[in-house]
């Protein structure tokens, strides 16, 4: 009973996930996200690698301010897509969204649930030590992305073309009726 029973408790989630993926899926199919990509990908041509601090940023910003966890989820195929299409390793789009958020949610000065729960259990004023774990979330930050471009500069293949992302048929060899 201990499956049904987590279903019914994660049911919320559970449905934001659905939702934000059909949602992504729906944009998706309006070519929109592939648009953004590409246009993500000319504006910064011959400087490929300034993409990873700038998304890493974002997602470390939104772990820091809310946890961010299952909200990373449809984003993945647009990340995937990006690195991919940069020609960098497929991790990297997970290091540069789940790895970030949780860098951000770990070292953050103001986190709502680990901050603020934890030094009310611990009886201290809210927000007490802000500036320390400030330097540690920049320095922290600053290790996590520089190592990200390190992987992914080593790593990188020829990149794929805008082709080559559609996706695949299963099983291979299917048509569509």
């Amino acid at each position: 009973m201990d499956i049904p029973k987590g279903l019914v408790d994660a049911a919320s989630v559970i449905f934001l996930v659905f939702l934000a993926g059909g949602a992504f899926t729906v944009v998706d199919l309006t070519g929109a996200l592939r648009r953004g990509v590409d246009w993500l990908l000319l504006k910064f041509q011959g400087r490929e690698a300034v993409v990873i601090p700038i998304i890493s940023v974002l997602f470390a910003t939104m772990g820091a301010l809310e946890n961010m966890q299952e909200e990373i989820v449809p984003l993945v195929p647009v990340l995937l897509i990006l690195m991919r299409r940069i020609g960098y390793p497929t991790v990297t789009a997970a290091a540069v969204s789940i790895g970030s958020a949780a860098v951000g949610a770990a070292f953050s000065p103001l986190n709502p649930f680990q901050v603020g729960i934890a030094q009310k259990l611990a009886q201290l004023p809210l927000l007490s030590g802000g500036g320390f774990r400030l330097a540690f979330l920049l320095l922290a930050l600053t290790i996590w992305i520089a190592g990200t471009v390190r992987y992914a500069l080593r790593h990188r293949v020829q990149p794929e073309t805008a082709d080559a992302t559609t996706p695949a048929r299963w099983p291979p060899g299917a048509t569509m009726a």
